[in-house]
């Protein structure tokens, strides 16, 4: 199968208006709670006044969300305990087909009392999710397999409600003692140079499931490479992204309609020996995509 790739990318200056399609930009800046919980209906009101880390998982997760709400509750132990009467962890299922109140309910016996669990319809959620900039998607396989797949970030809320951090799946329990001293609100000041966001180059001749692929245009080259081989559509996938020179900063992938956006904590170019700069991001969903490998 071919992949139509295009490739948007962010500047800090503008870009020549030749055939240029402007595109807007998201950036996520957190925002209001309002959700049914485990502790009745939950509002930012009801959260003011303490930490809360907030996560999107699901309960039949295999490993990323009980290893992060195990690291949680190992945090809410190492507090004094004026500190834990200030400090919460939102555990969001973001499926609730599976996911009733009374099965989130049954956690807080498992992690104790800082844990509240939480879910909504599915609308509902994705705009919540959208707030912090995480994805999640539920969808079967052609052979019928359930997949649930999320944003395995952890995004700290301070006392008066602001988005002030987000922490990486894996950070360690002193990690997250030190995000919990922080006061400040999350900076945007990244994306205060975007001064517009332009379809830049395509390439529909490639096929980036089976090799690298290369996108020319007046501003420099992109070569994109997928991995891990085969490409399978229940499998997250990751992407390299090369470009020269360092100015191209690649926000945004479309496979033929399928967008993938790399994220608000996207990885920073660093620059390889061959002079090229190059970032990997994995998707934050599994692609709808049918590739054959």
């Amino acid at each position: 199968m071919r992949t139509r790739i295009i490739v948007f990318a962010l500047f800090a200056m503008l870009l020549s208006k030749a055939r240029a399609q402007s595109v807007s930009i998201f950036t996520p800046q957190g925002g209001p709670i309002a959700i049914p919980s485990t502790e009745g209906f939950l509002s930012t009101r009801d959260l003011l006044g303490k930490n809360i880390f907030l996560v999107f998982g699901f309960t039949t997760c295999p490993d990323i969300c009980p290893l992060t709400l195990h690291d949680l509750k190992e945090v809410a132990k190492a507090l004094t305990k004026e500190e834990r009467d200030h400090f919460r962890f939102l555990f969001v299922s973001i499926d609730p087909e599976m996911d009733s109140m009374e099965r989130l309910k049954a956690l807080k016996s498992v992690y104790g009392p800082q844990f509240i669990g939480a879910t909504d319809s599915k609308d509902r959620l994705s705009s919540l999710a959208r707030q912090f900039g995480a994805f999640f998607r539920v969808f079967k396989t052609k052979g019928g397999k359930r997949i649930v797949s999320h944003t395995d970030s952890i995004f700290h809320i301070n006392r008066e409600g602001e988005w002030v951090g987000t922490l990486p799946f894996g950070s360690s329990k002193q990690t997250f003692l030190e995000e919990l001293k922080k006061g400040k609100k999350v900076s945007t000041d990244f994306f205060e140079g975007a001064v517009t966001a332009q379809l830049i180059g395509e390439n529909d001749t490639c096929d980036l499931s089976k090799k690298e692929c290369e996108i020319q245009t007046k501003q420099g080259t992109f070569k994109l490479s997928m991995g891990p081989k085969p490409i399978r559509a229940e499998k997250e996938f990751w992407i390299t992204v090369k470009v020269n020179p360092k100015s191209l900063v690649p926000t945004e992938i479309d496979f033929e309609g399928q967008l993938i956006n790399m994220g608000y904590l996207r990885p920073e170019l660093a620059q390889k020996s061959s002079g090229e700069y190059e970032t990997k991001f994995t998707s934050p969903f599994v692609s709808s995509i049918k590739w054959i490998g």
